[in-house]
């Protein structure tokens, strides 16, 4: 009975949802999708649909103003599902949106996987306090540090995405691979190979570098799991480490990545902060300090952004 509780077909019959999107998302009846907490739980539809945000009202679901589409395309054919494919892991699916396509750091070809590396890390000192199971570390080091720094993906060791794409959808995409080609479910189905090939994670808040397979615990009385000291010795990994951040003046373009992490986004939410912005940005006639005293005496930072 516990399968049966958290399952895609019982959360399909709850009254209040009117479609499931994904194993963590679903659409209410009101039109607003809804993020689980674990995969076909019903307690955060059903907080929204008791609350005032839920505008259902007794109302049809919105679905059933529209009739279903098919095709007969053969490469729509593939999965469509997350119940198919046993290995989706939960934080892929958190960290992409309906429309995207996850980050990763591709590899290059002429890279040999057999080649030998070594790459130098904190030293995993052995726990000799007692074996039981301990937080891993990951794989840290200064070189690292500038690794996770300089890169805007989430996973590393890939191929490269058109390829993985054009493998999977042959004929559609005779010449140039373009993401504006694929439709979401699509995309999930490029994610989950992405991520089937991918052999690292990228940890941002902790700056260091995990094996896919890391759980965040280590079993070995070391500071990491045994999978992320593997990683150690990847080739992949250790080439990917000695490739140099670009020049801001070499930079064709900036990743969303940098503008997303960026706390001055935050900030110039604020219309004052904004305004005090492009007087610096542009080079504006008037003073930079007069502006800020006037923001300042009608009590323009009393309060933050």
């Amino acid at each position: 009975m516990g399968g049966w509780k958290y399952s895609k077909q019982r959360l399909q019959r709850h009254p209040f949802v009117a479609k499931v999107v994904r194993a963590k998302k679903v659409i209410c009846i009101c039109g607003v999708v809804i993020k689980l907490n674990r995969k076909y739980d019903e307690d955060y539809i059903n907080h929204h649909a008791n609350g005032p945000g839920c505008k259902r009202n007794e109302q049809k679901s919105i679905l059933c103003f529209f009739n279903p589409t098919t095709t007969d395309k053969k490469d729509d054919d593939d999965v469509n599902s997350d119940d198919d494919w046993n290995d989706w892991k939960s934080e892929v699916e958190d960290a992409m949106d309906d429309n995207d396509i996850i980050t990763v750091d591709e590899n290059e070809d002429g890279i040999n996987e057999k080649e030998n590396a070594n790459i130098e890390i904190i030293n995993p000192a052995t726990n000799q306090t007692g074996r039981k199971r301990k937080p891993c570390l990951g794989l840290r080091s200064d070189l690292i540090a500038k690794y996770v720094d300089r890169t805007p993906a989430c996973y590393g060791g890939a191929r490269r995405v058109e390829i993985i794409a054009k493998e999977i959808y042959p004929g559609k995409f005779p010449h140039k691979f373009t993401r504006k080609k694929l439709k979401p479910f699509q995309k999930r189905a490029l994610n989950r190979k992405i991520y089937a090939e991918s052999q690292w994670r990228v940890d941002k808040d902790c700056i260091a570098v995990r094996a896919k397979e890391c759980t965040g615990y280590s079993d070995s009385g070391k500071t990491i799991c045994n999978e992320c000291y593997l990683l150690k010795y990847n080739p992949i990994l250790a080439h990917r480490l000695t490739i140099p951040k670009p020049a801001p003046e070499n930079l064709k373009f900036t990743p969303k990545f940098y503008f997303e992490n960026n706390s001055l986004k935050k900030h110039l939410q604020n219309q004052d902060l904004h305004e005090i912005w492009s007087v610096i940005k542009d080079n504006y006639d008037t003073s930079i300090w007069i502006t800020l005293a006037d923001k300042a005496t009608n009590g323009a930072f009393k309060e933050k952004p």
